[in-house]
């Protein structure tokens, strides 16, 4: 992960962003935020659409990325002041001397409403999973939560994951790459799977190999960032919650925003599984992930959940 501050100010500088929301307070604590145009990244897009920043004291800049390691950089360059991140991700930044941490939950799984699949070609020769020993399969990060579910699931489901070749490349090309032959299977997450049609099918649910129903992602920040702005963070998590009530409960309202936002076709993705989102945060939420990887030895040894975070008191 490169963290030199001029390359990450390179990579946002071609970036577009969403602009703040209008008529914002010159008062109002300016904060940087991350996100994707995924069902599992873009609760910041639903509270900048809902006014709930703004509502919060909140002058916040809206960035897109494509996966939480740019993310990351970015925050470590100070080219942004919040992202997410998977515990594992979190765990390996740190580890590795990236003075940042976890200070909120943000996406949340529950195998009852999973939004991330292991996808094949429906008329494909994958028919199980035992099929793809020796295969490579799409992943939209080589390390963190989603390669180490599925090398957790493929392990679990009688193929050894040695074997196997994890080739990283966003989400929307990941049907496409499926469909053609290029990889074996996907790890796709919504509204991509859906969207895909009855070309891809799934296959099986990677993320259960942490647990039935876990926090999946975590709002981080700098330690600086934290140390100097505790209050205006304080203001954003309560924003951000604020938000996953609405989210959870207003599903077909946060659709058309996203699809609106990502520009599909909301015929094509209606009815989707959709995400769900943590309403609150502790320390202990970070261990299902941590806890995996340090049994698939992606993690040196135990990693004390409260080293990664920052404290916002």
């Amino acid at each position: 992960m490169n963290l030199r501050r001029s390359h990450v100010l390179g990579m946002l500088g071609a970036m577009p962003f969403v602009a703040a929301a209008s008529g914002a307070s010159a008062q109002n604590a300016k904060v940087r935020v991350g996100y994707t145009l995924t069902d599992t990244g873009f609760e910041p897009g639903w509270a900048q659409d809902q006014g709930f920043f703004a509502k919060a004291g909140l002058d916040v800049e809206l960035f897109p990325f494509t996966n939480s390691l740019t993310q990351m950089a970015a925050v470590a360059g100070n080219a942004l002041d919040v992202g997410f991140a998977d515990a594992e991700q979190l765990a390996t930044a740190i580890g590795h001397g990236v003075a940042i941490g976890a200070f909120a939950g943000a996406a949340a799984y529950s195998t009852n409403s999973a939004p991330v699949s292991i996808c094949v070609a429906r008329d494909g020769p994958i028919k199980t999973a035992k099929d793809l020993a020796g295969q490579t399969i799409g992943i939209i990060a080589l390390t963190g939560g989603f390669s180490l579910g599925t090398r957790a699931w493929l392990d679990q489901n009688g193929v050894d994951s040695t074997t196997v070749k994890l080739f990283e490349l966003p989400f929307p090309q990941m049907a496409p790459a499926v469909v053609r032959g290029t990889l074996a299977a996907a790890v796709i997450g919504e509204p991509f799977v859906t969207f895909a049609g009855d070309s891809v099918r799934a296959l099986g649910k990677p993320m259960d190999s942490f647990g039935k129903q876990f926090t999946a992602e975590f709002w981080f920040t700098s330690r600086d960032f934290a140390a100097h702005n505790a209050d205006a963070l304080r203001r954003l998590t309560s924003a951000l919650y604020e938000t996953a009530r609405w989210a959870n409960t207003h599903q077909s309202d946060s659709l058309q925003v996203l699809v609106t936002a990502a520009k599909l076709d909301i015929d094509r993705v209606r009815g989707m599984t959709r995400s769900l989102w943590a309403t609150s945060f502790q320390p202990r939420d970070l261990s299902p992930q941590l806890d995996l990887a340090v049994k698939y030895k992606e993690l040196a040894g135990p990693v004390a959940p409260g080293d990664l975070v920052v404290s916002l008191r």
